[in-house]
């Protein structure tokens, strides 16, 4: 006669219980404002854009439904293209950097004492600047008259006197160049947090075995860091994709449309020629563009950090 099985008895879940009135009045006091925030300030004008972007509408009168009309006339403007290789040359300078200077600014001082400490803050200085007195400082410096600080460095070298800015190749160069002074130090924070995350017990096991700084850079401390690097990464080419400020403020579009970015010519197109619907159009363009470099960027670091 067999033995009968054992009868295993499944875990009794208890029922989740029912929220009070008082804790669903306060949740929604809660929420409450921030859902109506988010509507009226990003879900509607998402929402009014994206049917303005099939529409032709200057500020006054009513909109005219046009169909496809603005994103075909989009990439047959000679601007628009201008635009577009200006903002991936602009990717191309800006971001690299704003991932290899921040790390390297974070690995020098992530460690214990006053003066890491201090450097960190003398370095995050620039962020906290204003950005409008940060670049008419850059632009002082980097301005085409001789006596410009840039053209004095250029004359003790003894080489000629640049145009800077009002250079076509060395506009868009520079204002990538701006742009990692303003905000390397925003992700050399990111780092910093990163690399305080990964156990010391990693390190001590690569120097038992051996590995030298380089190999425990490459062995423990970027595979470890992948998350941070892929956050890191996906916010500075977003912002890379959106400069603005840097062009309307020292080259307005120039020269020769040299630094005109997509957001650039979308600022035009709306509050120059007002042309909303195309300025829309323009808009959405950017944003499957950006939507497009996210998702090869998740595919290529958007992976867990592999622990074990």
């Amino acid at each position: 006669m067999s033995a009968s099985a054992p009868v295993t008895k499944k875990p009794v879940i208890a029922a989740p219980r029912p929220m009070s009135r008082a804790e669903k009045i306060f949740i929604l006091s809660v929420l409450g404002p921030a859902l109506i925030h988010f509507t009226i300030f990003t879900i509607t004008p998402v929402t009014l854009s994206l049917i303005l972007s099939f529409s032709e509408w200057q500020l006054l009168g009513t909109p005219q439904f046009v169909g496809l009309k603005n994103y075909i006339e989009l990439f047959h403007d000679e601007t628009f293209r201008i635009g577009m290789k200006n903002t991936f040359l602009y990717v191309l300078m800006y971001v690299p950097p704003m991932l290899i200077v921040p790390l390297g600014l974070a690995m020098l001082i992530n460690r214990p004492g006053i003066m890491p400490q201090v450097f960190r803050s003398i370095y995050f200085l620039p962020v906290v600047t204003s950005f409008v007195v940060f670049a008419l400082i850059f632009k002082w410096i980097f301005s085409a008259e001789p006596t410009s600080l840039a053209n004095q460095f250029m004359h003790l070298l003894g080489l000629p006197a640049q145009s800077w800015l009002a250079n076509e190749n060395q506009a868009l160069p520079l204002l990538a160049f701006l742009g990692i002074l303003k905000g390397a130090a925003w992700n050399m924070i990111y780092f910093i947090a990163g690399l305080q995350g990964i156990p010391d017990t990693f390190y001590e096991a690569a120097r038992i075995d051996g590995a030298n700084r380089r190999q425990v850079f490459r062995n423990v401390t970027l595979p470890l860091l992948r998350p941070t690097l892929y956050f890191v990464s996906v916010l500075t080419t977003i912002g890379a994709f959106q400069v603005f400020d840097s062009a309307f403020l020292l080259t307005q579009g120039g020269p020769n449309r040299a630094t005109t970015t997509i957001v650039y010519f979308v600022y035009q197109a709306g509050f120059e020629q007002f042309r909303m619907g195309y300025a829309s159009a323009s808009a959405y363009v950017l944003l499957v563009l950006v939507f497009v470099v996210t998702y090869i960027q998740k595919r290529w670091l958007g992976k867990p950090a592999d622990w074990y």
